[in-house]
């Protein structure tokens, strides 16, 4: 069931612009969609799907879509919309200026529940609209893929902040303890290659794909190899350098619990990071065997 809250403001604010955390897209084939749906007077409707509008399939627990505005009487009003089964939902509204607010998916994963972004789309996401004029807003769920802010800072792979997708934190040791001595130095005309094989599914519900990520070999030091906007999935992470003439030779990789040993390989699960506020995996080193 739908939420209402209010309180009395003194009078109507003329051009009153609710922050909307987030940003929106430009017009996309959800938003065309969207106009085939005409609105209807006195309310706000819409679905919630992945991006390329098919369906949700994950395990969903529940929507949060939040619908934020300012009615004709002066009162600050909000509704959070029940969300059905399919992704559509339909709320009336008071007569006034409506937006919307961030709007998340909670999702089951591993046994576990993720709290998600929802992505709204179309030019008029983050605009004040009248609800005589009603409201179609739609919203995707994307678990992979750049992000409002990482479109506007230019999408940069190296920076998990631009992704929605996990993040796993990848880095070389420049010294074994289980050995107490220096690591293997990896050449820098070297390319590091890690192999990432699915486990299952990934959240979105389908099949995890693997694939593999090539790296060039940081000449200047030890810096982070991150690995950036992968599926939330389970994965076995493997990894070999490939010298100049072409041979190759296995990375030993230490994860969670591993050391000071390093073992060929490490399983990869999506945990609620905190600190970064996303689905990472967890903080992996490696050296050259």
């Amino acid at each position: 069931m739908a939420s209402v809250s209010s309180f009395r403001l003194p009078r109507p604010i003329a051009g009153l612009a609710l922050i909307v955390l987030g940003g929106c897209l430009g017009e996309t084939a959800d938003e065309a969609g969207a106009a085939v749906r005409a609105p209807r007077a006195g309310s706000a409707s819409g679905r919630v799907t992945m991006p390329d509008e098919s369906p949700i399939v994950a395990e969903v627990k529940d929507f949060f879509v939040s619908i934020e505005g300012v009615s004709e009487a002066g009162e600050r009003v909000s509704y959070a919309p029940a969300v059905q089964d399919d992704g559509a939902y339909t709320q009336k509204l008071a007569p006034g200026q409506y937006t919307f607010g961030t709007s998340r998916i909670a999702v089951v994963f591993d046994g576990q529940e993720h709290l998600l972004p929802l992505e709204p789309v179309g030019r008029l996401a983050g605009k004040d609209r009248d609800a005589a004029d009603g409201i179609v807003q739609d919203f995707v769920w994307k678990p992979t893929g750049v992000t409002p802010y990482g479109q506007s800072q230019g999408s940069d792979p190296n920076n998990h902040t631009h992704w929605y997708g996990m993040h796993v934190r990848l880095s070389a040791d420049g010294y074994r303890n289980d050995l107490k001595a220096a690591a293997t130095p990896l050449p820098v005309e070297a390319s590091l290659r890690f192999s990432l094989e699915a486990k299952g599914k990934g959240i979105d519900g389908r099949e995890a794909p693997s694939f593999s990520v090539d790296r060039t070999v940081d000449p200047d030091g030890y810096k982070n190899q991150d690995l950036n906007d992968l599926m939330p999935a389970r994965y076995v992470l493997t990894g070999v350098a490939v010298l100049p003439d072409g041979t190759t030779k296995p990375l030993l990789l230490q994860g969670p619990g591993d050391y000071p040993g390093y073992k060929p390989s490490v399983e990869i699960a999506p945990i609620n990071d905190q600190i970064l506020g996303k689905l990472s995996g967890p903080a992996v080193s490696f050296v050259m065997k």
